[in-house]
């Protein structure tokens, strides 16, 4: 190893230290020096290993150790978005309910509006029926009363024709027509009147 670090290109003058006292001394020094510059080279490069190691190291640590507060960041994203969401659906829900609240109201403004306009109807039809039910009391008497007057009439009619028919057989002909003509009219008379009974009737039952 000495001999590998002794310097070179000196010539003659190399070759004249080394066969005296004091080139034997210079070139063990120079070896002792050759010895620690590898020694030194071998420490730097074993540095350098050592330092790059560290960096590897410490870039893991320095990672590792970012992860819990990265997470922890994530977190309070998170706690924030789910606040913020829990806000909107409470509005939300709050929205909901005045709409509903107003759709209620509307519907009970319009149930009221229409019980009311149900309520006057209702009324004007017991009015009109009031008067229908008057005037069909007025039309049961009339028709009784015309029935009556018919029929009464139709006795004396007879008599009379009676008597006439002996006198003349053309007359008899005559009273016998108007005698069924008057039959049929009471009839109608007394059906009428047994029509608007039942349907009076009916209304009482109902």
């Amino acid at each position: 190893m000495g001999q590998e670090c002794r310097p070179r290109g000196l010539g003659r003058d190399a070759e004249r230290l080394q066969c005296g006292p004091i080139g034997g001394r210079s070139l063990s020094a120079w070896d002792e020096l050759s010895t620690k510059n590898g020694k030194i080279c071998l420490c730097k490069t074993t540095k350098s290993c050592l330092g790059a190691r560290f960096g590897r190291t410490r870039r893991h640590w320095s990672a590792g150790k970012g992860a819990p507060e990265r997470l922890d960041e994530e977190v309070r994203d998170k706690k924030a978005r789910i606040i913020h969401l829990e806000r909107m659906l409470n509005d939300a829900r709050g929205e909901n309910d005045a709409l509903a609240t107003s759709v209620d109201m509307t519907r009970m403004e319009s149930m009221e509006s229409e019980n009311a306009r149900l309520n006057a109807i209702c009324e004007d039809q017991g009015n009109v029926i009031a008067e229908m039910e008057g005037k069909m009391d007025q039309l049961v008497d009339a028709l009784e009363k015309a029935a009556e007057a018919g029929l009464t009439r139709s006795q004396p009619m007879k008599c009379e024709c009676s008597t006439r028919s002996w006198k003349n057989p053309s007359a008899n002909r005559e009273w016998r027509c108007e005698r069924r003509l008057w039959k049929v009219r009471g009839k109608r008379l007394r059906e009428m009147v047994e029509q608007v009974r039942g349907l009076l009737e009916q209304r009482d039952f109902e």
